[in-house]
Formats: structure tokens, sequence, C-alpha cells
């Protein structure tokens, strides 16, 4: 294949199209997506792997149209660059919501979800430079890898955004974070020490180029997880100053925890997390908190279900307003890398006029 000729023709086809500056963006994407860049042979061994979900939903309730919608949720690529003996490049670039690119506007949403070079010691010490995902909780380090994880949705309780001030939705952390990651892994009998801490650029509207104020974002988790995956206990912690909410200094922790109690193949596994959020119009704080649990039994021929139950409480102190989910679901393994997911959801909300009902499905795979 003549890969010059061809990103030369894309170049100025799309050139002609969308202009000088999106024309840019289509081809350091395409660059990406073909593994184009440094050549792999002079960096050892090369891997490029992803995912992809098609999802299905239906939802009723709080605003939402009752219809039957699809949507081509995540086709997320994965490049990793080996460098030597101790060092290593990792890139993950996400199609989110199926993104086209035209003159006019673009639609979906296309991110850089990491980008760092790693300087790796041993399995008991590396560290990371560049944009990394904060091990916040159970889920935020493999919150696009659907394939490997049972829910369709991950709990709302904990991962959704939350409008708190100023009508701008916002999560309890930060999904991303651009600085410095330092991991320590320690064996401690049976079990395995876990230790993560970052230190970076807090939120902001240009958060993977640069801060809005000078109090940096710091974050970090510790946690004990057995060799033989009978068990995971940990705590988190993720803090800074919110500048898309007006510079708000927002604090959020939280424990999470996984058990297999002996029960056949049975797992379960849950969550608390609190926050403390300054309010950027009043001399005053805000203090959500939620929770979740989550049972899930593997069942011969690759079919799994399971049910959750979680809370969120706006104001930890108050309980007329909370909002009480129950998710049902199922999970079919087709094959190693193809999983088939199907999910019931309803939601009482305290503080709005309406329920929410939904029902989702999605086939999943890793590549």
């Amino acid at each position: 294949m003549d890969v010059r000729g061809l990103l030369c023709s894309l170049l100025s086809t799309t050139r002609a199209r969308v202009g000088r500056r999106r024309c840019v963006s289509v081809l350091v994407l395409c660059m990406a997506c073909l593994g184009i860049g440094v050549p792999a042979a002079a960096n050892g061994l090369q891997s490029i792997h992803g995912v992809i979900d098609l999802l299905a939903r239906i939802e009723d309730g709080q605003g939402k149209p009752g219809i039957v919608e699809f949507d081509l949720h995540h086709f997320n690529l994965i490049t990793e660059y080996r460098l030597g003996r101790h060092w290593r490049a990792w890139g993950e670039i996400e199609f989110e919501h199926g993104p086209d690119v035209h003159a006019e506007q673009i639609s979906g949403r296309v991110t850089l979800e990491q980008g760092w070079i790693e300087f790796r010691k041993d399995r008991h010490l590396q560290i990371r430079f560049g944009k990394v995902l904060p091990p916040f909780g159970n889920y935020n380090e493999i919150h696009d890898r659907t394939p490997v994880f049972v829910p369709l949705n991950l709990p709302r309780s904990i991962y959704s955004k939350r409008t708190i001030f100023r009508d701008q939705p916002q999560r309890l952390y930060s999904k991303f974070l651009t600085g410095i990651q330092v991991r320590l892994n320690i064996d401690v009998g049976h079990s395995v020490l876990e230790a993560r801490g970052l230190l970076g650029n807090g939120r902001g509207p240009n958060a993977g180029g640069g801060d809005m104020n000078t109090n940096k974002a710091l974050a970090g988790t510790i946690g004990l997880r057995s060799r033989d995956d009978t068990y995971s206990i940990g705590a988190s912690y993720y803090g800074d100053r919110n500048a898309v909410i007006g510079n708000s200094r927002q604090h959020h922790a939280g424990l999470h925890a996984t058990w297999r109690p002996g029960l056949g193949a049975l797992r379960l596994s849950g969550e608390v997390a609190a926050s403390w959020l300054q309010d950027p119009d009043e001399a005053s704080e805000r203090h959500p908190a939620g929770t979740y649990v989550l049972m899930q039994y593997e069942l011969p021929g690759g079919h799994i279900p399971w049910m959750s139950v979680g809370l969120w409480r706006p104001e930890h102190t108050d309980a007329d307003v909370d909002e009480r989910s129950v998710s049902v679901g199922h999970a079919l393994d087709l094959s190693d890398p193809v999983r088939i997911k199907t999910e019931l959801t309803w939601v009482r909300d305290g503080g709005m006029a309406n329920d929410f009902r939904a029902v989702y499905s999605s086939i999943t795979a890793h590549f």
C-alpha cells in the first residue's frame, strides 16, 4: 500500500471539504488509526488493539423521548510502543457516539483518552508522564473497557454526571488527568498492596494543555488485592479547583471493595463516596454522597445475571431528595472477545416530578 499517497489524497480531499484546521485533526487521527508514526522496528514490540460497542436504548422519563435509539458508543484505538527495556509509550484515541466531521459541524466526540510515556523499573514501580486515567473507585481506570465488566452502564450513583452548581453538569472526580503518576505494587503475603499518586492540571476548558489556576489537581488511591481475586478493598481521593464551575474548590473521597464469598461463582462489589464542594457563588458548601452494591453470578455457558441497587443524595443530610436506582441485567459471552449485555433500570428521584425507566442492550468486543 502506498501509505504516503493515500494520506496525501485524503489530506487534499479533506482540506477542500472542512478547512485546514479540521483537516490537520483528521490527518492526525488517520495516522493514529494506521499505527503510523515512529517505526515499529526502531522501537521494539508494538501492539495495536481497541474496544468497540454498539448500544440500543429506550429511555423514558426526565425529558427522555421514550423511543428506540442506536448509539455507536465507543470505538477506541490503543497503540503501545516499546522504547527499550524500561520505557514504553501508550496512546488511546476515543471515537464516541459515532462522530462525523463536516464543514458545518462535528457530531459525536473525538478525544485523546490517554497519552503517556512510562518508566517501568519493574512490576513494583512505574512512573507515567502525560494524560492518564485517575484510578478512582472500582471502574474509572477501565470505564471504557466495556467487554471486561458485567454492567452495561456504570453505577449512576457514583459515576454519572450531576448538576450541582450553575446548571453545569460535572462528575465527582475528573475522568482524566494530565501530569505525573507514580504507581507502586508491594507484595504482602498472598496479597498485593497497590498505591497510586497523581499530580496534574485541575479541571478546566483545556485541562490537557494548561491549567486555569495555581491549585493543581491531586489524586490518589491505595488498596489491597488478593492474588487469587478473592477480594479487593481500597480508598480513593480526588481534589482540585474546578475551573469549569467558577474555580470551586472540590474534594471527593470514596471506599471501594469486591469480594467472592465462596458461594459458587457469586461476586459482590460496591462503593461509597462523599464530596465537599465549595459553592462558587456563595460562602457555603455542598456535601453530596452516593453508594451502590452490585451482585453477579457466573453460570455455565457464559451467562452472567446481575443486579445492583444505588442511592444518590445531593446533600447527605437531606433524605427527601434521594435518588434511588435499581438495575437488573444479563451478560452473555459469545466468545472470548465478544459479549452481549442487556439491562433494565428504574430510577426514583425525590427531587424530580417523574421517575426514569430504561431498557438497554449492547454488543461489545475488544480486538
